[in-house]
């Protein structure tokens, strides 16, 4: 296992980010007759209430201004499709008070804790869901950068056999393992899984988290140049969050007989 991607690495991906999210709002807007305050309100597009998580304490309320700032000088913006400049603006009004300290603990939080968590599982982290039913929902991260964790097969299926056998004396009432995310479009992801994950797939509203964007990272932790480009020229997302399921004894079974 590597040791992850470093701060500054991760703080140039979260401002790159920031800039793409911003054309992709521009291009609902211009093209598919969105708004603004809808995408931002509701959390489509950058979602302000997930970076508020990572705040220092007391300056909450700003956050509101900013996402009104951010949304006037994009109905200012109109039309040009060089959104270049736009880009910039609303990545330096947000920058106002991601500092050092706040993109720190975002850090620290959601990335080095999680790599830390999911090395045990080589790349998996779950949690237990009990609504709208009971089941073991996975999470995904690549703990073998800067390589691709998708040349290291054998291991990601050795860290969901333990990971099932620690849910198994954890909660062996959970009959049923889930996962929503854009590696569920992704056949070495879909490898790991038996024919019943793709049965029923479920197929998830565009949203600010993970599940669609983390497919701009690239396995070193950069912008992922080619699927950014890919989104910038048709408005597409290059693979589809999903919601994939199968029973935890299928998986296991499929792990033992295509991964002995």
């Amino acid at each position: 296992m590597h040791g992850g991607m470093d701060y500054p690495t991760f703080a140039t991906w979260a401002y790159d980010l920031i800039r793409l999210q911003t054309w992709y709002a521009w291009w609902l807007v211009t093209t598919q007759g969105k708004t603004y305050a809808d995408l931002f309100e509701g959390r489509a597009v950058i979602d302000f209430w997930y970076w508020r998580r990572f705040q220092p304490d007391g300056v909450g309320p700003q956050w509101e201004e900013v996402k009104r700032r951010v949304i006037d000088k994009c109905e200012q913006h109109g039309n040009n499709p060089d959104t270049s400049a736009l880009e910039q603006d609303a990545l330096s009004m947000i920058q106002r008070f991601v500092d050092e300290t706040y993109l720190g603990n975002m850090y620290q939080e959601n990335y080095q804790e999680t790599f830390a968590r999911a090395c045990r599982f080589h790349g998996f982290t779950y949690a237990y869901r009990e609504e709208p039913e009971s089941r073991i929902d996975l999470h995904f991260t690549n703990c073998f950068v800067p390589d691709s964790p998708f040349h290291h097969t054998d291991k990601l299926a050795a860290g969901l056999q333990a990971l099932l056998e620690g849910s198994a004396r954890e909660r062996p009432d959970m009959g049923l393992v889930s996962c929503g995310s854009w590696l569920n479009d992704l056949p070495p992801f879909q490898s790991l899984f038996p024919p019943a994950w793709l049965d029923g797939v479920e197929h998830q509203s565009v949203a600010a988290h993970g599940g669609w964007w983390q497919q701009f990272m690239d396995r070193t932790g950069r912008m992922h140049k080619k699927n950014e480009a890919h989104l910038r020229n048709t408005g597409q997302f290059p693979y589809r969050c999903t919601r994939c399921r199968c029973g935890v004894g299928e998986l296991r079974d499929h792990l033992a007989s295509r991964f002995p």
